[in-house]
């Protein structure tokens, strides 16, 4: 489908369960108001918006939305009834847009966001974040994957490394991050410890390890800052 005016483009409230949003092209959105535009909104925030299951968001391309974002992932906040459940955001493309390409917020759980490209944002305004892709505060992110994505000739200052921008406040666990695993209380209790062989790889840190012996297994219970690597079955010093 082809879509272009208008504030948003596609926005998931009401379809409920198993949405598939695939080979769309959206362009030439603006901002209405107070409102930001967005290209895709994919939402779960009440019982009448209710997208708590696998919602596949693919193959679109998403471009000019002037005065907003290409792309709003848009959990429950503040509370955990309604958390946007194993939404997948995989090879899209977002380009032009005044704000950051896509922008997480509220409640979710097991996001995917890989593959995507996401080029020339942020060039329409000067205030607000305008990362590649932005985790607001509100954001209380658990389980999934933000890795594999290309990011191309954009403004902005993200504040958490080239690419993204997480707010201080947002809370982010066990989400692994090209290749990186951010834990929100960076103890050895708050590793994963389940399927530890799709973490091969990933590297966090933590602050209470017992030991600094480099490539043992971490142990808590002591007051050592170190690296950690996951080597497919335990938790290693790096």
């Amino acid at each position: 489908h082809g879509i272009k005016a208008g504030s948003n483009g596609i926005t998931t409230g009401h379809v409920g369960r198993d949405t598939i949003i695939s080979g769309n092209y959206i362009s030439d959105l603006f901002a209405v108001g107070a409102f930001y535009s967005v290209g895709i909104s994919v939402t779960t925030q009440n019982a009448t918006k209710d997208t708590r299951g696998r919602c596949l968001v693919e193959g679109n391309v998403i471009a000019a939305c002037i005065g907003g974002y290409g792309m709003q992932i848009y959990g429950e906040m503040g509370g955990t009834t309604y958390v946007l459940d194993q939404a997948l955001v995989v090879n899209n493309t977002i380009r032009d847009c005044s704000l950051s390409g896509i922008r997480v917020l509220g409640n979710v759980k097991g996001l995917v966001i890989e593959g995507n490209h996401i080029s020339s944002n942020g060039r329409a305004m000067t205030a607000g974040n305008r990362a590649p892709i932005l985790l607001h505060s509100s954001v209380v992110w658990t389980d999934g994957r933000l890795v594999g994505n290309i990011y191309t000739d954009y403004e902005g200052a993200p504040s958490q490394d080239a690419n993204h921008s997480f707010d201080a406040a947002a809370t982010v666990t066990n989400v692994t991050i090209d290749p990186v695993v951010q834990i929100a209380t960076p103890v050895v209790a708050s590793l994963p410890t389940v399927g530890l062989s799709r973490f091969r790889g990933a590297r966090a840190y933590v602050t209470d390890a017992n030991a600094t012996t480099f490539n043992s297994v971490v142990a808590g219970g002591g007051a050592n800052i170190v690296p950690v690597m996951c080597n497919g079955t335990n938790w290693v010093i790096a």
